[in-house]
């Protein structure tokens, strides 16, 4: 009979862990993603309402490319497992330039990489650490 509860409370427990009950994620996120050698000061603003995940992607430094304060709306953001994922659509749409993050959420901080959508692209490592 323990062992039938022990199970029953994991069943419920276990889910919990990592990206179940998504508000650990709400809030603004600093952090940076080095392409080429090259680290680019970016936050991440996160709102969650039950699986739902949405938020914000903005260049705090420029990279040449993209200017200084621009910001992106992030699509396809979803949560399981300790593991975030969202796409940051670069020219406003999911095509070749868009990038893919895919991060494991570890207490405030998030780690992972990116990479852009387009074939043969090369790892991004991102780590953004939780404001208060």
């Amino acid at each position: 009979m323990k062992t039938i509860v022990w199970m029953l409370l994991a069943g419920l427990v276990l889910p919990m862990a990592g990206c179940s009950g998504n508000a650990a994620l709400n809030g603004k996120w600093l952090g940076s993603v080095t392409e080429k050698g090259k680290s680019t000061q970016v936050s991440l603003v996160l709102r969650t309402q039950g699986d739902n995940v949405a938020g914000t992607f903005t260049i705090l430094e420029g990279t040449g490319d993209t200017a200084t304060g621009t910001s992106f709306t992030i699509v396809n953001a979803r949560c399981s497992n300790s593991k975030l994922e969202f796409i940051v659509p670069i020219s406003g749409r999911l095509d070749a330039d868009a990038v893919f993050f895919e991060l494991l959420v570890k207490n405030r901080r998030l780690e992972g990489i990116g990479r852009k959508m387009r074939q043969g692209s090369s790892n991004l490592p991102a780590v953004f650490v939780k404001q208060k």
